[in-house]
């Protein structure tokens, strides 16, 4: 049978691309600059969502009872989880995930005789007792990663559902206040909540110091007919903002330090970007809870198309910072509480597979690559813990055995060369030939903050095209190896690592279809960088205090440049972010983020870095 015309055409032209000398293999240009960061916490972009129903059983397709998650009822590891789980690096955690309205977490906590069975809803999930409680998780998290590597931050969850475990809004208020409590409290009989003294609960649990848990987000997504909040229904937005204010109050008088999110309507919806509808809710969230929240929690659903990939996805993303920008509040963050693989609300097996597949992850590396020159915070991928979920980066097979998928295979290449701070990275590339995108290669580049490495990151997403990569910048730089990440095919399951010989500090390497490449590097004046030795992590006694005009805190132990400061006021709403000052220090000249000077009274002044967070009391004078 005679083939059309076009596609003979296309054949002859895409033929001609590797076997005619006129048609030589395209070069992308990929330019480094050094001196400018556009992210400096770059690797808590490769941050996780975890099921916090990770050790129940459920019944799958009207079968047996099979576990659920990542551990048994005895809280062990499951064998065949364990080697898998361990390889991933973790930066950041969410938690409880989407069962944060059907957990009553003080039902997850104490002995197990005592804890009442939770009401979990579909899924063939069975009402029982969560074994694998918050305590549990938190001891997980401390032992997870290497000697050495910074804890996991954890982003506690924080139901607004009075349908399911607490029916009241007073009780979800005194709900979330309790956990702040628990968590963060030192067990002095201070007992801020009143009540139960949680703080000293814990302690009687075994951990008698605080956790110590930062970021705190109320809600979920606000869409779905699972939701509490619709964005598309006309004051559901306000009512949100009136039942969160109440729960922000109680907990920052627990805790005033802690940052509070809150949820963003924004998501890519197929072919439109961003809408009225999203728009008008996230406006609320910052004109009635700006001056409380640290943050706005976006969450994106991508695939490999054209309407709705990573171009989408980066539409809405600045469609959502335009608006912090042009808000009140500028100061406020982007979070991106969870990002994952599209899959529609009635999939095919070849959607919901396709998540999991070599040609999702080559997606998902563009979509980190492209977070990483934006103002984004962090990003978590859903969802970690669970088997059974439409997500699984480690899925549990029919026999029993456990494989971990290309989603979480990337994450922990990455987790092995990633640094903190993201550079400023210009790539100039072609259209993609095979017709989602109009480019074909993103690059990103990563420095530590004390300049011992950097790690130049190249995504192939063309699976039509072999690419050559000509790389400018890099000057100060030495190639020490260099690794390629590909697929057999767009539906493998397996990524191939294959070693790549490395070059000078500009070298050109050959980028094949479909392809990673990772190069890792050290200065090249010396080939090494030792870290330098700045012992305990400390804020100094802010100087003057008090004060009426500037103060400075001093900072030791830590890489500033890798470290932030905010100013809260007493009832925990953030005043002022501050920047490292010359000296490895913080100045702040007693104004707010709009430059008018503060009341005089007591301000409190959190500084975080990789080693945790310490924080100083300042008293204003008038």
């Amino acid at each position: 049978m005679p083939r059309p015309i076009a596609w003979t055409i296309g054949c002859m032209l895409l033929c001609g691309l590797y076997a005619s000398p006129s048609f030589a293999v395209p070069t992308v240009t990929v330019a480094v600059d050094a001196a400018t960061v556009t992210n400096p916490s770059a690797r808590r972009l490769l941050g996780t969502s975890f099921d916090g129903r990770t050790g129940i059983h459920q019944q799958v397709g009207g079968g047996a009872s099979v576990p659920t998650g990542y551990f048994d009822q005895g809280n062990q590891l499951i064998a065949g989880v364990a080697p898998l789980w361990s390889q991933l690096h973790l930066t950041t955690v969410r938690y409880p995930g989407n069962g944060v309205d059907q957990i009553d977490w003080r039902e997850t906590v104490g002995p197990m005789a005592l804890r009442a069975p939770q009401p979990y809803a579909g899924n063939s999930v069975q009402t029982q007792v969560i074994h694998f409680g918050f305590d549990d998780f938190m001891a997980m998290l401390a032992s997870h990663n290497a000697p050495g590597e910074p804890a996991p931050e954890v982003q506690i969850m924080v139901s607004t559902d009075t349908s399911l475990t607490v029916p009241t809004q007073a009780g979800i208020i005194q709900m979330a206040a309790d956990w702040v409590e628990y968590a963060n409290c030192p067990d002095d009989s201070s007992n801020l909540g009143g009540g139960v003294d949680w703080a000293h609960e814990r302690a009687l649990t075994g951990h008698p110091e605080p956790y110590g848990i930062r970021i705190w987000n109320i809600g979920n997504e606000p869409w779905g007919p699972t939701q509490a909040f619709n964005f598309n229904v006309a004051g559901n937005a306000a009512a949100f903002a009136a039942l969160a204010q109440p729960i922000i109050t109680a907990m920052l008088a627990i805790d005033p330090t802690i940052l509070i999110t809150v949820p963003s309507a924004a998501h890519p919806l197929g072919v439109t970007v961003d809408n009225a509808a999203q728009a008008a809710w996230d406006n609320v969230m910052l004109s009635q809870l700006g001056g409380q929240i640290f943050g706005l929690s976006e969450h994106i659903f991508h695939d490999g198309s054209a309407a709705r990939g990573v171009a989408a996805s980066a539409g809405s993303i600045d469609a959502v910072l335009a608006r912090i920008a042009a808000s009140a509040h500028p100061d406020v963050r982007l979070l991106l509480g969870d990002q994952a693989p599209f899959i529609p609300g009635s999939p095919t097996s070849a959607q919901i597979e396709f998540g999991m597949q070599w040609q999702s992850a080559l997606t998902t590396a563009d979509f980190l690559l492209m977070l990483a020159g934006k103002r984004v915070e962090l990003a978590n991928f859903w969802v970690y813990g669970s088997t059974q979920s439409t997500w699984h980066p480690i899925r549990r097979n029919s026999n029993g055995t456990y494989t971990i998928l290309p989603a979480a295979q990337l994450y922990a290449q990455l987790g092995q060369s990633l640094h903190d701070q993201a550079l400023a990275t210009t790539t100039t590339s072609p259209a993609s030939l095979d017709g989602t995108a109009g480019y074909s290669v993103r690059a990103g580049a990563f420095r530590a903050g004390n300049g011992s490495g950097l790690t130049l990151v190249v995504v192939n997403r063309d699976t039509l095209v072999d690419h050559t990569v000509a790389v400018a910048g890099l000057e100060a730089w030495s190639a020490t190896s260099a690794r390629l990440l590909s697929g057999a095919s767009a539906n493998a399951e397996v990524i191939d690592v294959a070693p790549v010989s490395v070059g000078g500090a500009n070298a050109d390497y050959s980028l094949p279809r479909g392809s990673i490449l990772i190069v890792d590097h050290v200065p090249a004046a010396t080939g090494v960088f030792p870290e330098p030795d700045r012992g305990a992590f400390a804020l100094g006694a802010p100087r003057p205090n008090p004060a009426s005009g500037r103060t400075r805190l001093a900072l030791s132990g830590v890489d500033p440049l890798a470290t932030r400061a905010w100013v809260h006021d007493v009832a925990g709403r953030i005043v002022r972010e501050l920047a490292p000052a010359a000296g490895e220090g913080f100045v702040w000249d007693l104004c707010d983020s709009h430059g008018v000077r503060v009341k005089p009274g007591v301000y409190l002044v959190r500084a975080t870095g990789a080693q945790g967070s310490r924080t100083r009391r300042v008293v204003v004078l008038d």
